[in-house]
């Protein structure tokens, strides 16, 4: 038997309306069956996955450690992707001051 952290039944009974507690179950069992069938499994918790780098990066979420920061602000991030995104919002926002000034 496999006891899946509460997290995953607060998101269920978190979720606002039936349409969203609708739309998160088979999200979340489709997460549980992965899981049991993944290669690569999590020994801190039920989190698995047939990317090994997946599983590094969410290693990172149990251990806190940040490892990714942005040159601009120096905001810490888990994952490259994540930072990547931050990054396209100071690139973003000084292309709307420049415009800004023209106008």
């Amino acid at each position: 038997m496999i006891i899946y952290p509460l997290t995953l039944i607060e998101a269920i009974m978190t979720a606002k309306g039936v349409q969203s507690r609708q739309k998160i179950i088979p999200f979340i069992l489709q997460s549980m069956e992965s899981s049991i069938s993944a290669k690569y499994k999590c020994n801190m918790c039920s989190y698995g996955t047939n990317v090994s780098t997946n599983l590094k990066y969410h290693m990172l979420t149990h251990t806190g450690e940040k490892p990714f920061s942005c040159e601009i602000c120096g905001k810490k991030f888990r994952h490259p992707t994540t930072l990547r995104k931050h990054v396209a919002v100071h690139a973003s926002l000084s292309e709307s001051a420049f415009e800004g000034l023209f106008q």
